[in-house]
């Protein structure tokens, strides 16, 4: 896949991550990922540290830890080892 390749053992990842696979059901066609597969990009790609970014404005702060919790339960299940953490507004990434 093109997208593993490209973020191959990036530092950091900041990728979409509005959906749930649920609500992504009804979405396909919208531009927009589930946090699964974002998950599942980053720990193919070997990416260190992903940040979830672009949450749906319909969900409220615990929704968005729900989200997190499942994206830390994949990375557990994956026996591999990856940051995870949300993106949130203001928030400042220095690179060095």
């Amino acid at each position: 896949m093109r997208l593993v390749r490209f973020a191959k053992d990036a530092d950091i990842m900041i990728h979409d991550s509005q959906y749930f696979p649920e609500e992504y059901k009804d979405r396909v066609s919208w531009g927009h990922s589930p946090y699964t597969y974002t998950t599942d990009v980053a720990l193919a790609a070997g990416v260190k540290n992903l940040y979830l970014y672009h949450h749906d404005p319909g969900h409220n702060d615990q929704v968005l830890e729900e989200k997190l919790d499942g994206a830390e339960k994949i990375i557990e299940k994956s026996g591999k080892s990856m940051n995870c953490v949300l993106a949130r507004e203001r928030e400042t990434i220095v690179l060095y």
